[in-house]
């Protein structure tokens, strides 16, 4: 990532093996005016570099100690990087994406594992608000994706699949394909049963003559109402078989059950008949035999 470098007074070249980053924010004004501040050598402060948006700005050389920490046994041993940051201003996106990608580098040419112990905030070395609400988190995190080396994956490949254990990929794909078809199977059955049931709805619609519309709910619905009535219609058809024998088909059945309503129907009209004509008759005694009683009525 190419620096514009401004140049400060304030650095040595006491330097020791770099191992750390440390992060800063401005905490109040601007790139310009940390420039300003950093370029005055009776401030005595200094920072490797300074990050606003897309804009890096470099005041001391790398090889160089920066006067940014607050403790100079940690200053001879970082990089110190601010950003414009503020008490009344959030990091911006460019901001961030430059700094991952500038921190990236230096943990890559310095060798420095991209964790929170190596890359830390300024307010972990000494008491200081700085470095604010800047998401050095968010910084380590993502820079660590950026230098986790890709792994080239083939056939022979181990992956851990957790409680499933470690797996190459070429069984891995293998297991897949057995789902697959195993899933196929399922949809073929699936879609089987429900042309079955289709059938079985349609066909009990159309004896049932329900609506066309009608679903299984409401054919189960008349099937529930009608079946103790067939229940019934078979008993009775059993019960005239075994006076008249069996019939041949329901054509004639039905005749006969029609038949047998009429005679019902003529028998319970004469007892009526009966009933009326008993009730203008004054009853002229009561007898009970053998716990059947019968009533003596008067004629005319």
């Amino acid at each position: 990532m190419q620096a514009v470098f401004k140049g400060s007074p304030n650095f040595d070249t006491d330097r020791k093996p770099i191992d750390r980053i440390v992060i800063h924010w401005f905490g109040e004004g601007t790139l310009e005016s940390a420039n300003t501040r950093f370029q005055n050598k009776s401030s005595q402060v200094s920072a490797h570099y300074g990050i606003s948006d897309s804009r890096l700005w470099q005041w001391v050389k790398e090889e160089n100690v920066a006067y940014h920490a607050g403790v100079y046994s940690m200053n001879q041993r970082s990089i110190g990087i601010e950003h414009d940051a503020t008490t009344t201003k959030n990091a911006s996106e460019e901001t961030y994406q430059a700094s991952i990608k500038l921190v990236a580098e230096i943990c890559k040419k310095y060798n420095i594992p991209a964790d929170r112990t190596h890359i830390i905030k300024h307010s972990e070395v000494k008491a200081t608000a700085c470095c604010g609400t800047l998401d050095i988190d968010r910084i380590v995190r993502e820079v660590s994706l950026l230098l986790t080396p890709v792994q080239e994956i083939n056939d022979q490949t181990k992956i851990d699949l957790g409680v499933h254990g470690v797996m190459e990929v070429q069984a891995i794909k293998s297991k897949l394909n057995d789902m697959m078809r195993d899933l196929e199977d399922s949809h073929k059955a699936i879609d089987s049963l429900s042309s079955q049931l289709k059938g079985f709805t349609d066909k009990w619609v159309q004896e049932y003559k329900l609506s066309t519309d009608s679903g299984l709910v409401q054919v189960e619905i008349e099937m529930a109402r009608l079946l103790p009535l067939e229940d019934e219609y078979e008993k009775t058809i059993e019960a005239i078989e075994e006076i008249v024998g069996h019939f041949q088909d329901k054509n004639s059945r039905l005749t006969a059950l029609g038949a047998v309503r009429q005679e019902i129907k003529a028998v319970s009209d004469k007892l009526d008949d009966c009933q009326k004509k008993l009730s203008t008759r004054k009853i002229l005694k009561t007898i009970t035999v053998f716990g059947y009683t019968f009533k003596i009525y008067r004629e005319g």
